[in-house]
């Protein structure tokens, strides 16, 4: 039997929980990758709703994709960040109305793209009761290298 083996699991469920959040936002891709090393391992990622809390709207996001995690979050407060700028608003607007039926759990949002107002304005009317920060930012993409 490994150490690891011989953690208590709400240690080995904190310690999943670090490396996933370690470099956001492709956590959820480290938390499938860390569930595929083991049967303890996968059982402790896909049963730690602290790990599935963190959802990122981004270019090649697909709104169907945060169905699973979301319902693995369990009832925890969530986390949305809008922060790639090559997202289109279309793409990025579908992904946020995904997100907004879960918007009573809204934690902290962060929104900066080049259109951050006008996607908060498009977006499904979004109750906030559990809103803690509010981030939104317009950015502009720049079109040519710095000089």
């Amino acid at each position: 039997m490994s150490h690891v083996q011989c953690l208590p699991p709400e240690l080995l469920s904190y310690v999943l929980e670090l490396a996933c959040f370690a470099e956001a936002p492709a956590h959820t891709q480290k938390a499938a990758v860390l569930g595929r090393v083991s049967k303890l391992w996968r059982e402790m990622v896909f049963s730690t709703p602290a790990i599935w809390t963190s959802f990122y709207v981004s270019k090649c996001g697909d709104p169907r994709n945060f169905g699973a995690p979301l319902l693995r979050s369990g009832g925890l407060l969530v986390d949305v960040h809008v922060v790639d700028e090559a997202t289109n608003l279309k793409a990025a607007r579908e992904q946020l109305n995904a997100l907004a039926e879960h918007s009573p759990r809204w934690r902290n949002v962060e929104i900066s793209h080049p259109d951050a107002f006008t996607l908060l304005g498009k977006t499904v009317p979004l109750v906030l009761p559990k809103l803690k920060s509010l981030i939104v930012k317009t950015t502009f993409q720049r079109l040519s290298p710095a000089l």
